[in-house]
């Protein structure tokens, strides 16, 4: 496609992967920390309506919330979150094209950040320029919620809009933010897109698990040695999985799946709970799945000594948790003390502001769940459409006390190609999917701001 003929909006989504929004939990470490006031006045160029026709503040840091003001006082608002940070690209030399070149190539919108998550940020300003250029006003507030540290927990950007909101007293029909999407070819039991709606979210928790002892030379250890302890104590907890357990909207995926499925497997789908003893090892025998049904826990990052012949005085193992909802902190501290049991083992919780506890799940039964639905059925008509567990973190849980009702979605087809680059190496988008995107805010904002149907979730 010559850029001449490139239509407008992906050549903004470009000039916006091109800003380096790297974010670090230690701000003073941000490799490029004048991209990020650089990204808002970007915004600002791009999107002149939308400055113009709704209020702006930044109560991030950074942080972005406008409000798009409606004709009714008295209808509780709709909440459209997105982030506009971005994880480091890795090495430049692995990318096909430079991951901040923002370039325009095969049809696709090149750079760190096309999939997770500028694409969504700039298909939602898209669409409300357009709709306010066509003289649109909302029924009901629209606010624009806008995180700059999603990728390092949320806690400046997100968690601060919320303050702000929840301090106003502002109580929102619904969050939507990012999440899952239409994915193909990953879900073995259908064949058919399926539209993944994330309707509950998994908490997080990183753990230490610890051990002193003497140190010395290795030529002479002790027989039981720290590092003996702790290899011990991770293979209690590799042993003792977390319990599995049927939430309920792993039964309402399995159930929407159904009709999708070969005829053997329906009945099992849509009866999940009767079947649940047949169905529990299959779900646990995939890790996809078995992070569905249960906390699970990860050893990622282990240290010891610095030398080979030398016993070290301390060693660690750093425990990543994912909590199923229904599960918390607490209780998941107290479990793995209970299968641990060595009082030599010290298990600490790491960086509290970082963790966060399982978001219960929304209602699928409500105006809002509905609305979306039809937005995502005009949009992929062939999709099946699913509630779905969230098993990664999201801005979304820093919105729990501003709404019951919070939602994570991502209006792009991905199949296992596309789920490797969010994260990895040439992460792009298709020019076709975007404008498609695009479309789908204009469809959503009218649903559910538009001529209110009601107030019920």
């Amino acid at each position: 496609m010559k850029p001449s003929s490139t239509p407008a909006p992906a050549r903004r989504l470009a000039s916006a992967l091109s800003i380096p929004t790297i974010s670090h939990a230690d701000r003073t470490r941000e490799p490029h920390p004048e991209a990020f006031p650089r990204f808002e006045q970007f915004l600002a160029d791009s999107f002149p309506l939308v400055f113009s026709g709704s209020s702006c503040e930044s109560p991030g840091a950074p942080g972005l919330l406008f409000r798009l003001p409606g004709r009714s006082e008295t209808l509780a608002p709709i909440i459209l979150a997105a982030h506009y940070d971005v994880v480091p690209a890795g090495a430049a030399d692995d990318w096909r094209l430079p991951p901040f070149s923002g370039q325009i190539h095969d049809d696709c919108i090149w750079g760190r950040g096309a999939l997770d998550d500028k694409a969504s940020l700039l298909a939602i300003m898209e669409a409300v320029e357009s709709l306010l250029a066509e003289g649109f006003q909302p029924e009901r507030d629209l606010y624009l919620a806008f995180g700059g540290d999603e990728e390092v927990t949320g806690t400046r950007g997100a968690a601060r809009i919320a303050a702000l909101l929840q301090q106003r007293g502002i109580q929102a029909a619904a969050v939507i933010d990012e999440g899952t999407a239409v994915v193909h070819d990953t879900i073995g039991m259908v064949r058919r897109p399926v539209a993944l709606i994330g309707t509950a979210e998994k908490g997080y928790l990183d753990v230490q698990l610890s051990c002193r002892a003497s140190d010395g030379h290795a030529s002479m250890p002790q027989r039981r040695t720290a590092a003996g302890r702790l290899a011990r104590a991770l293979r209690r907890l590799e042993r003792r999985p977390f319990p599995a357990r049927l939430r309920p909207v792993v039964a309402g995926f399995l159930r929407q799946l159904a009709p999708a499925a070969p005829a053997l497997l329906r009945p099992l789908l849509r009866f999940p709970r009767l079947f649940w003893p047949l169905l529990r090892p299959v779900l646990a025998a995939n890790p996809k799945t078995d992070a569905m049904i249960r906390t699970t826990q990860a050893p990622t990052m282990l240290s010891g000594s610095a030398a080979p012949n030398v016993l070290p005085a301390e060693v660690s193992a750093v425990i990543n948790l994912r909590l199923l909802p229904g599960d918390s902190i607490a209780g998941v501290l107290r479990r793995l003390q209970r299968v641990v049991r060595d009082p030599a083992i010290s298990i600490t919780p790491l960086l509290p502001e970082g963790s966060s506890e399982p978001v219960p799940e929304s209602p699928v039964d409500g105006w809002v769940y509905r609305g979306l639905q039809d937005s995502v059925t005009a949009a992929f008509p062939d999709a099946v459409i699913a509630p779905y567990l969230v098993t990664a973190t999201t801005d979304s849980k820093h919105y729990r006390a501003v709404a019951d009702a919070i939602y994570r979605f991502l209006p792009l087809p991905m199949g296992p190609a596309e789920l490797a680059m969010i994260h990895g190496v040439d992460e792009r988008i298709a020019i076709t999917d975007y404008l498609r995107m695009i479309g789908f805010y204009r469809d959503l904002i009218q649903r559910l701001t538009g001529n209110s149907p009601g107030e019920e979730a």
